[in-house]
């Protein structure tokens, strides 16, 4: 059983009513070799009921999202099943919002892009953790590597998800 978890927020300004909410959701590339290798997919942890939820709770700190419910009293707003030919995945997917994201710098193409308050998706398996964000001791930053984007709810169709995440409605 594991757990996937879709952090959400608000980026449209305050005082323009007109404009449209923009949903960021954050995406990781799997690696070059092994299962699904090359693909991406969005955060994730494996775990069982509250090691599970507890494990992304963590993985969500590590990426400074901070959430605005307790993801132990969560229901899932979708439970998927991949079956693979030589093992199966059991998905809890659940929703809530990002109460607070951290200023985050996202390194794409060679580029550091600002990216404030973005909406965020998460993911299931082999989670790098801490030691592979760079974080920077004078301000409330990361730096994420190439493996990790924020991307737009119109632009997840650029992407190839690996086939269990391509089930997730988000």
């Amino acid at each position: 059983n594991s757990v996937a978890q879709s952090a959400r927020r608000g980026a449209a300004k305050k005082s323009d009513a007109s404009q449209k909410e923009k949903v960021f959701y954050l995406l990781h590339r799997r690696p070059a070799k092994g299962l699904l290798a090359g693909m991406w997919e969005f955060p994730n942890c494996g775990g069982k009921g509250m090691e599970g939820k507890k494990a992304l709770a963590d993985l969500l700190n590590e990426l400074g999202v901070q959430l605005s419910t307790d993801l132990r009293k969560a229901k899932p707003a979708q439970k998927i099943r991949h079956v693979f030919s030589h093992k199966v995945w059991d998905m809890e997917v659940y929703a809530t919002e990002a109460a607070r994201v951290k200023k985050v710098m996202a390194v794409q193409d060679g580029l550091a892009k600002e990216t404030m308050e973005k909406k965020v998706a998460v993911r299931k398996e082999g989670v790098p953790k801490a030691s592979t964000i760079a974080e920077k001791s004078d301000e409330e930053s990361a730096v994420f590597s190439s493996d990790w984007r924020w991307v737009t709810a119109d632009e997840l169709k650029d992407y190839n998800l690996a086939g269990p995440h391509n089930k997730i409605r988000i």
